[in-house]
């Protein structure tokens, strides 16, 4: 998925009540899952920007 579409996803998943910080099995976020890869800036940024912290 593009970060423009992943971006527009963000913001629908918060919309219907989702929680973008939820966290996995191992107590991460999404968010922390993906910082340490290297192409996932624009991701990081359409997280941030739909409210994961």
């Amino acid at each position: 998925m593009n970060a423009e579409n992943f971006a527009t996803f963000a913001r629908f998943f918060v919309a219907e009540g989702h929680n973008i910080n939820a966290s996995n099995g191992e107590g991460k976020t999404f968010l922390q899952v993906i910082s340490s890869h290297r192409h996932a800036g624009e991701y990081i940024d359409a997280l941030k920007a739909a409210g994961a912290n």
